[in-house]
């Protein structure tokens, strides 16, 4: 398989304290995987639970971008030009 070569990203490593000591990648299902390469070994199911794998595609979006095959170059949503303007009304005082 080729996904589980492929490294999505790195986080700090919840056990050990490494910084960016966990490697992410995928598991069979193609769900984000952990496992700490930089000293303590553990491993980190992060598929398996729909609120988990929300919690953290919300934390890490650029990881999470990579596991989907979407560009990592930006993740952030932009505003369009519809969501800033102010709705306009019929009969405007300015107020």
């Amino acid at each position: 398989m080729a996904n589980e070569k492929t490294i999505h990203g790195r986080i700090d490593c919840p056990c050990c304290g490494t910084e960016k000591g966990v490697r992410i990648t995928q598991d069979k299902n193609g769900k984000p995987f952990g496992f700490c390469d930089a000293k303590c070994g553990i491993q980190l199911r992060i598929g398996g639970d729909t609120y988990r794998e929300a919690e953290f595609n919300k934390k890490y979006p650029a990881i999470a971008a990579s596991v989907r095959g979407d560009s990592v170059t930006d993740t952030e949503k932009k505003p369009t030009l519809q969501q800033t303007e102010k709705p306009k009304t019929g009969f405007d005082l300015g107020l």
